[in-house]
């Protein structure tokens, strides 16, 4: 009986147990991205030069290379931008995670399910999307959103932000992109000088965090809100270092 028990429990194991351990492995990754938080005070996105040779002997950084300092006839542009790669490194891992499933999917029952796509932008092409922060967010009493606050560098010395909505995965289902760029309300930092850092989330409101920053016209705050229907509302709590709001451009 027992030799009977155990054939069958390693067969049910052959039959499903990639899928339980794929989907853990998917649930775990997406919780540390529901739960992250950089230190306080870290700044995650610096594009002033100067600041590079100290950010970049940092393992926790990359160097970018910015648009803002591009030299005529040198190819690529000339690095002049430090961005944190925590949050950066804590989202491919649920990416990672996702196309493990997918391929599985795909060999098992011969159909792909819809992608994973929050970072299917991030290539290695000169401004890079920079992740500046993500988190599990609740819209006043609303189910829990994954939020990841992107920045992409545009020509004429500005910084977009852009946010996009992510609907958690469970025990049989993958994230799903609930709202992808551009989202709601778009904001445009001048790049001069420019430092952000670690978002805070507001203790008083669970559909919110911030970030401060600070460039060459002052400081401000960036605020991050999510909607009850599932969009994002960016908004800059100081206009001192802000131009015009436009939608960022399509890749």
């Amino acid at each position: 009986m027992l030799c009977w028990a155990a054939v069958t429990a390693y067969l049910v194991f052959a039959e499903w147990g990639t899928w339980p351990r794929l989907q853990g492995g998917m649930l775990i990754a997406q919780r540390r991205c529901m739960n992250f938080a950089d230190p306080p005070g870290r700044v995650v996105l610096d594009m002033n030069p100067s600041h590079l040779p100290g950010l970049s002997a940092d393992q926790g950084y990359r160097v970018a290379r910015s648009w803002e300092f591009v030299v005529p006839g040198e190819s690529p542009p000339s690095p002049s931008a430090a961005a944190s790669t925590h949050a950066e490194e804590v989202l491919g891992d649920l990416d990672a995670a996702c196309t493990c499933m997918r391929r599985w999917k795909a060999l098992r029952y011969g159909s792909i399910p819809p992608p994973f796509t929050a970072l299917d932008y991030l290539d290695n092409a000169p401004g890079k999307s920079f992740v500046l922060f993500l988190h599990g967010l609740h819209a006043h009493g609303g189910p829990e959103r994954l939020v990841v606050l992107h920045a992409d560098e545009y020509f004429g010395g500005a910084v977009s932000l852009y946010a996009t909505v992510f609907k958690p995965g469970g025990l049989t289902a993958e994230p799903v992109t609930l709202q992808a760029r551009p989202v709601g309300s778009s904001a445009r930092l001048q790049v001069k000088g420019l430092r952000i850092f670690a978002g805070k989330l507001d203790l008083t409101d669970a559909s919110c965090f911030t970030l401060d920053y600070e460039n060459f016209a002052g400081k401000g705050t960036i605020e991050v809100g999510l909607l009850p229907d599932d969009r994002t509302d960016l908004r800059l709590l100081s206009d001192t270092a802000a131009t015009p709001p436009g939608n960022p451009s399509q890749r």
